[in-house]
């Protein structure tokens, strides 16, 4: 059975999110842009990325190894989702805490 995601940004529908699961029982997340009118009428509905999870890794595809911060964004997208919706609790809770070490000994914490 697909789920099917919609991914909203100030009010606007920007990418959709499918889940499936492929014959060998494993995860699937694909992104996709949306249908909206300010994406290029070439990518309205196309895909963007595919993660399959194995339950011991991911394999993405359509992915390079040079990325612009667009399709870095994508990526991070697609990851934070898989994480916010795993089936096991303790994939889902928690970030990293992340401090900045300065001459001063001020920190400042960014939770990621």
């Amino acid at each position: 059975m697909e789920k099917k995601y919609l991914v909203m940004l100030d009010g606007q529908h920007e990418y959709t999110i499918t889940e499936t699961t492929n014959k060998k029982g494993h995860r699937v997340l694909t992104l996709f842009y949306s249908e909206a009118e300010f994406w290029r009428f070439d990518l309205r509905g196309t895909e963007l990325l595919k993660m399959v999870d194995n339950g011991d890794g991911v394999k993405l595809s359509k992915i390079s190894k040079k990325m612009d911060y667009s399709q870095l964004a994508e990526l991070r997208l697609l990851l934070m989702f898989s994480k916010a919706t795993d089936e096991n609790p303790i994939e889902r809770v928690g970030c990293y805490e992340v401090y900045e070490q300065s001459s001063d000994n001020n920190t400042c914490a960014l939770k990621i």
